[in-house]
């Protein structure tokens, strides 16, 4: 008789656990987590920058390397061996497969030009640049997997980032800019969409908003190395934005995973795909919504036409009517 008790309390309670087990899975399944929320959106963010690095920035990035490199043979300007010997490296980074012509007189360039580009395309060591004759490690101009389709674009940017001008150099090449109309507008325009995409927030800025709170992150301090990679990392003001928001609606974890995300030096292949029949948004993700419906509409303005992705934002949108009615 007790036995038989004591079985059927297990078989009670056993219901108990399976009925709370699928009510706890159908939840989830029509929840938004923050989790969730925060990968669909970093996801999303890396697949529109990429279009814009491969169709707007890579082209613009490209024609101004070979643009400087005629507009310094052509310019009347006194000592610049080395201003022409940097254009043509840059010219040569940006060629596929081609070879550059370095007039006569300039013959005897062409030894550290080609050097210099080697060392730069076989990205294996550190060494003294034969160009600003400095130690350099070559080893930053491995091409990520991000970039295995756009390398020349890539190398571009990189050498254009981290090679260091001295005063001179870098007069020679804002007047050589400067004497030109198209290396003007072109340099603009690059100027403008990599001002969106990188953001405005400085590293004592991103200091000051999330490591004040070490409980949330374990990173103790940002390494300026990482963030001068400007160039080639994307929007980092509304990303902070998000981040901060996460952290005051007490998702810790989220904020550390996006914070890793938005630095995009690490991989993230998983695709993430949302429910379409979501109806449960806690409003503690309001904020954040927010604040990524803002960034999908200004992201717009980088974009080929200026066309806003009108499907992410309807489907943020919702999330957030959703959120409000819950409150």
């Amino acid at each position: 008789m007790l036995l038989h008790n004591i079985l059927n309390i297990f078989k009670s309670i056993l219901m108990v656990l399976m009925v709370l087990t699928s009510l706890h899975s159908s939840e989830d399944k029509d929840s938004l987590t923050a989790k969730s929320l925060s990968l669909y959106y970093s996801e999303y963010k890396i697949s529109q920058e990429n279009i814009v690095e491969s169709k707007i920035l890579k082209p613009r990035v490209i024609n101004f390397s070979n643009y400087l490199f005629l507009a310094v043979l052509e310019i009347d300007m006194p000592e610049k061996d080395k201003l022409l010997s940097y254009s043509a490296v840059l010219s040569l980074l940006g060629m596929k497969n081609k070879s550059l012509e370095i007039p006569d007189k300039y013959a005897e360039l062409q030894h550290i030009i080609l050097k210099e580009t080697k060392l730069i395309i076989n990205a294996q060591e550190k060494s003294l640049s034969p160009l600003f004759n400095q130690e350099i490690d070559y080893k930053q101009f491995k091409i990520p997997k991000r970039y295995k389709n756009m390398s020349e674009y890539y190398r571009v940017m990189k050498f254009i980032e981290i090679m260091p001008l001295d005063i001179n150099l870098s007069s020679q090449i804002e007047e050589t800019i400067n004497e030109s109309q198209r290396l003007k507008n072109l340099y603009n325009a690059i100027y403008t969409n990599l001002n969106h995409l990188k953001g405005s927030i400085k590293p004592k800025e991103i200091e000051e908003y999330l490591f004040h709170i070490p409980e949330y992150l374990e990173y103790k301090t940002l390494s300026e190395k990482s963030y001068k990679q400007i160039y080639l990392n994307s929007g980092y003001d509304y990303d902070i934005e998000i981040v901060k928001a996460l952290i005051d609606a007490k998702y810790s974890k989220e904020a550390k995973e996006y914070y890793k995300l938005m630095k995009r030096d690490i991989s993230y292949n998983k695709s993430v795909k949302l429910n379409k029949n979501i109806t449960k948004v806690n409003p503690n993700l309001i904020n954040i919504l927010n604040i990524m419906i803002e960034d999908s509409l200004t992201f717009s303005h980088t974009v080929i036409n200026n066309k806003i992705d009108l499907e992410i934002i309807k489907r943020l949108k919702r999330f957030r009517e959703i959120a409000k009615e819950q409150r």
